[in-house]
């Protein structure tokens, strides 16, 4: 349903609704303006029946006499009387006047018009005073002076003992007229609110449709096909640059240039994985001789560290051993020491043997040891023969 459419629905529904309010409205005041009057006639009936049961208690209690009592109680109901027009009038259940403002009335018999069920008027009232003292009943009167008949309201109260009804009746013609005087006011206060209402909806109407630039539903349509990733559908329609179909359009566009732009940049991807592959693959053999250097590196840290343990084992070796050399060699220089002076003590002791004998004098022998040798023994005197 378009959106005019539903807006002169909801026009349509405010005024019905106008409408009913109305005529409940109008039914309840109707409703109780009756009831107000009534309670009028209510009212003026209670007093005068307590007014009739006054000179009924006279007669019992023999102050008067029923005649007496009968007479003064229609004198106190004719006094109760407001011109022609609000009056109360009593009749014997016979329909024999007693009280009313027409004396052509009094003392006579009157059972009134033929009601359409073929009963008098005067019996449809006894009719309804069978089982309850006080009832009302809806009648045509006229207005003294007056030649058309308007509605009336009638209470009638039934006086036992006596059997009497006396009756009160309030025209209610002006019911009519302040019914009609408010229907009118509340005709014209609808009216306009339906005038403010649909301006107001033709307004909202425009703004709604300046809005979304078409129908909703259209615009819902337009926004599922994009959602569901069909963007092949163009925007078809006359709206504004501000409007959501414009804005939807050219979501579209964007969504089709990116969508474009993606696939360009998913083959260049693509194009550039493959490079890429080719590039790990070198890289992976590359990574491989480099792992087998990497191996053969260490095994020759180790043969190295090998070779440089036995290195170091064998200088520690070699320092054992020069170590013992010049300790063997100090020992070596110790005893060619003593026996350098154990050589020099024999030589002394030849030399002073050989100059205590005849024919030897004694003079420097030249060594014939070694100078380091020489250095350490001391300087003895030679012996030697003279001729």
């Amino acid at each position: 349903m378009k959106l005019r459419y539903r807006l002169a629905l909801m026009v349509f529904c405010a005024v019905l609704g106008l409408l009913l309010i109305a005529g409940f409205s109008l039914s309840a005041l109707r409703s109780n303006m009756v009831e107000n009057k009534r309670s009028e006639i209510y009212t003026v009936l209670n007093l005068a029946a307590q007014q009739v049961a006054y000179f009924q208690d006279l007669e019992q209690r023999g102050t008067l006499s029923r005649e007496v009592a009968q007479a003064k109680a229609i004198e106190a109901l004719s006094s109760l009387r407001d011109g022609k027009k609000t009056y109360l009038w009593a009749r014997t259940e016979g329909a024999l006047g007693l009280v009313h403002p027409n004396p052509d009335v009094i003392g006579k018999v009157d059972v009134g018009v033929t009601l359409p069920d073929g009963r008098s008027k005067w019996q449809g009232y006894l009719d309804g005073l069978k089982n309850t003292r006080l009832a009302y009943f809806d009648d045509l009167a006229k207005y003294p002076g007056a030649d058309q008949p308007v509605p009336k309201i009638n209470g009638i109260v039934k006086i036992e003992g006596w059997n009497w009804l006396v009756g009160f009746g309030i025209f209610v013609d002006d019911i009519d007229a302040a019914f009609w005087r408010l229907a009118w006011q509340i005709f014209a206060v609808g009216l306009l609110v339906v005038l403010v209402t649909t301006v107001l909806a033709a307004s909202l109407s425009r703004g709604i449709y300046r809005s979304l630039g078409g129908e909703p539903t259209y615009a819902t349509e337009v926004a599922r096909a994009i959602a569901a990733g069909d963007l092949s559908r163009p925007v078809q329609g006359s709206f504004g640059a501000q409007s959501l179909l414009a804005a939807l359009a050219t979501m579209q566009a964007s969504l089709r240039e990116m969508i474009v732009s993606i696939q360009s940049g998913s083959v260049l991807l693509g194009e550039a994985a493959s490079g890429l592959t080719g590039q790990m693959g070198q890289i992976d053999s590359a990574s491989h001789r480099t792992s087998e250097a990497t191996t053969a590196t260490a095994a020759a840290i180790e043969q190295m560290s090998v070779t440089i343990d036995h290195i170091s084992f064998s200088a520690r070796e070699t320092e054992t051993n020069s170590a013992r050399s010049s300790q063997l060699a100090a020992e070596g220089e110790q005893l060619v020491s003593q026996a350098a002076g154990a050589i020099q003590q024999v030589s002394a002791q030849v030399q002073d043997a050989s100059c205590a004998l005849p024919g030897w004098s004694s003079a420097p022998m030249k060594s014939t040891a070694s100078p380091a040798l020489s250095a350490t023994l001391p300087a003895r005197p030679t012996c030697w023969r003279s001729m």
